[in-house]
C-alpha cells in the first residue's frame, strides 16, 4: 500500500497570491490538502482539493475507484466541480458527512445528480477493493461543520490523514481509530507555531497517537517559518515534514 501527498499546504497554497517562493521562504509548492493511497486493486483519493486537475495529471493517476471528503472547506473540496463532470464516466464513488452533503447541495446543487453521494457515520468500514476506510471524528474549531480524519487499512497495515485538525476526539465514537498507525499524515502548522492552540498540548497528542511515522502537513511557510527551520523543529520532535508528490510505503 502506497501514499502519496497530492498537497502539503494549507488554503491559500504556497506562495499565496502576489508572491513568490523566495517571499515565502519556501523551498518548493504546496498545493492544497489531499493524499492518493494506493494498492493492487483499488486507487483512492482523499479531499478533492482545487488543484485536483494539477495533482492527478502530475502523478499520472489513470484510475480512481472512490473519493473521500474530510469536509466542505475549499481547500478540501474545492475541485469537487472537476470530479463532479467526471465521476460517472470513471464510475467513481464519492463519500462525505452528512453535513458536507448539505453544504453541496447549497453551493453545488448542480453537482449532486452526476456525483451522486454517498455519507457515512463515524467508525463505518467502508470497502474499496482490498482497502477498508474509515472515517472518524476531529476537532476542527467550527461546528457547522463534521470534519473527519480517515484511517485506510489493508490487512494489518494502516495509514491515517487527519489533515485540518485541532485535536483528536478519543472520547467519541470510533475517536481513537487515529492510534498506532503506520503512517500519520496530520496538521502540521500547530507544531511549529505554539500560538495556536495555546491550551493544548498539540506535539504530546501526536506522540501518543504512537505513529510508526508522522508526517506533517497543511503547511504554509508564508505563517509557519521558513523551510528549514520547519524540518528542524519537526525533526527536534520526532515528526517529518511532507512534500507534494512525495510517496510513502507501507
Amino acid at each position: 500500500m502506497d501514499a502519496t501527498i497530492l498537497g502539503s499546504g494549507d488554503v491559500t497554497g504556497v506562495p499565496p497570491l502576489c508572491a513568490d517562493l523566495e517571499t515565502a521562504g519556501a523551498d518548493a509548492r504546496r498545493r492544497r490538502s489531499g493524499l492518493v493511497v494506493e494498492s493492487e486493486e483499488a486507487t483512492v483519493l482523499l479531499d478533492v482539493s482545487p488543484d485536483i486537475h494539477e495533482q492527478v495529471h502530475e502523478l499520472e493517476v489513470d484510475r480512481l475507484d472512490a473519493a473521500f471528503l474530510t469536509h466542505f472547506h475549499h481547500d478540501h473540496a474545492g475541485g469537487i466541480d472537476d470530479l463532479g463532470l467526471v465521476a460517472d464516466h470513471l464510475h467513481v464513488d464519492a463519500w462525505m458527512t452528512e453535513t458536507a452533503l448539505d453544504h453541496c447541495r447549497d453551493e453545488r446543487a448542480y453537482l449532486v445528480d452526476d456525483l451522486a453521494p454517498r455519507t457515512f457515520d463515524h467508525g463505518d468500514r467502508i470497502p474499496v477493493g482490498d482497502l477498508t476506510v474509515i472515517p472518524f471524528p476531529v476537532a476542527h474549531g467550527r461546528p457547522e461543520f463534521d470534519t473527519v480524519g480517515f484511517a485506510v487499512e489493508r490487512g494489518e497495515e494502516e495509514i491515517v490523514y487527519a489533515s485540518d485538525i485541532e485535536r483528536f476526539c478519543p472520547d467519541r465514537r470510533a475517536g481513537e481509530t487515529y492510534r498506532g498507525a503506520d503512517l500519520l499524515f496530520v496538521e502540521g502548522s500547530p507544531v511549529l507555531r505554539d500560538e495556536l492552540f495555546e491550551d493544548s498540548d498539540y506535539v504530546g497528542m501526536l506522540a501518543e497517537a504512537n505513529a510508526g511515522r508522522t508526517v506533517l502537513v497543511h503547511l504554509n511557510e508564508f505563517l509557519d517559518g521558513p523551510t528549514e527551520e520547519m524540518v528542524a523543529t519537526a525533526s527536534d520532535h520526532g515528526f517529518e515534514v511532507g512534500a507534494d508528490f512525495e510517496t510513502y510505503a507501507v
